[in-house]
């Protein structure tokens, strides 16, 4: 599996990407208090409910990756907690490693497998897949149907974290960006 972390290489893992921005909180709670309904008019789905994580951003062309974020201000244990493109399909979930933590106001990207790194094993289709992030308990934390973003394009929140789901630039544990017309 590859997921990679933005943090000190003492608790760094080769399979997971993690970026925390401590003004991320703050900013987010005042895009919800202020602008509670932006975006709608662009976007498909709704914000996320459990509150606690979500996902992010998903790129489903070529290398794919599951961009995930915690929206809480403490650490959660997603330890076998699940990435799945089918509720009912064998060999279409992928469980994260026992002792996974999700640090507050951070980004974790899970990648799909290449050669000898651990990852999930199936593909993401845009237009025509869901994702589905599932507790240890296989409880539906959050979900999204993947929408039809153009190569080189990715399927993302804007405004990052808290908004409806878009067509939008790449940006692999950064905030997503609306695309230009120079994106790709």
């Amino acid at each position: 599996m590859t997921l990679e972390r933005n943090i000190p290489p003492m608790r760094q893992s080769p399979t997971i990407i993690r970026r925390t921005s401590w003004p991320f909180l703050f900013a987010v709670s005042l895009l919800v208090l202020a602008c509670p309904a932006c975006g709608e008019e662009e976007s498909t789905e709704e914000s996320p409910s459990s509150g606690l994580v979500a996902l992010n951003e998903i790129s489903c062309h070529g290398r794919d990756w599951v961009e995930i974020v915690n929206i809480t201000a403490a650490a959660i244990d997603i330890g076998l907690w699940r990435i799945a493109d089918s509720l009912t399909k064998d060999g279409r979930q992928f469980a994260l490693p026992s002792g996974t933590e999700i640090q507050p106001e951070e980004h974790l990207v899970i990648r799909r497998q290449k050669d000898l790194e651990e990852g999930f094993a199936f593909g993401l289709k845009c237009g025509e897949e869901s994702v589905y992030l599932l507790d240890s308990e296989g409880g539906i934390v959050d979900q999204v149907e993947i929408g039809n973003a153009p190569y080189g394009g990715t399927w993302g929140r804007l405004p990052d974290v808290t908004g409806l789901w878009r067509e939008t630039y790449p940006t692999e544990n950064d905030p997503n960006e609306a695309p230009t017309s120079a994106s790709y």
